[in-house]
């Protein structure tokens, strides 16, 4: 038995799996032809799902159930998704006739005037990056210490406890907090027995 992929509308026979039965005995032809998702929806109906072929003895079975015609099996692709994590093609404009790729071994895309391809990602070609804009906010701090705040040692321990604090909050992973001095050239001034601080943080995402 040879693996292939179909496009998931095709219509073919099936194999179910059967978690009430045991031994080969678990694996059952479906000679009635369906697409994959009519054909798993039949499975989960009347035994437990489409067949799995995760070792040897499994591909044994299955592969003796097949009698030559393409059979479905419980192995699907995922669709196209940005990198993001998003799922929103539908405003992509294809190529005429590659949008598909049914045999599946094209699973990168790239534009060719305009157009939306596929190919294999092992291709070399130029490409495009995209920068994230880099979002800055001002916080200003009030302190209460019996140290010098102003020695490097205890600002950068405030600035790491600072970071850990806008990330609990949501911000993103990668944060760089700098400290604006005032016009003497001091970041912290005492305010009676209280320190102020003036910070300056800045979001910055890695390419």
């Amino acid at each position: 038995m040879v693996w292939v992929d179909a496009p998931c509308g095709w219509q073919k026979s099936f194999v179910c799996f059967d978690d009430r039965k045991t031994g080969a005995d678990r694996y059952i032809l479906i000679t009635q032809f369906m697409t994959w998702y009519d054909a798993r929806s039949y499975c989960k109906q009347h035994h437990t799902d489409l067949a799995s072929v995760r070792n040897p003895t499994e591909h044994s079975i299955v592969g003796a159930l097949n009698s030559g015609t393409w059979t479905w099996i419980g192995l699907v692709r995922d669709p196209w998704y940005w990198t993001d994590q998003t799922t929103n093609v539908s405003v992509i404009k294809w190529s005429p006739g590659n949008a598909d790729d049914y045999l599946k071994n094209k699973s990168c895309v790239y534009l060719n005037g305009g157009l939306a391809d596929v190919e294999q990602c092992s291709n070399m070609m130029p490409f495009f990056c995209y920068v994230f804009p880099t979002q800055k906010k001002t916080i200003r701090m009030k302190l209460k210490s019996s140290q010098d705040v102003n020695d490097p040692t205890i600002m950068t321990a405030i600035e790491e406890k600072l970071k850990q604090k806008l990330k609990d909050d949501g911000m993103a992973e990668n944060i760089t907090v700098t400290w604006r001095k005032q016009p003497d050239g001091v970041v912290f001034h005492k305010e009676e027995e209280n320190i102020t601080a003036v910070t300056n943080t800045r979001e910055t995402c890695d390419l």
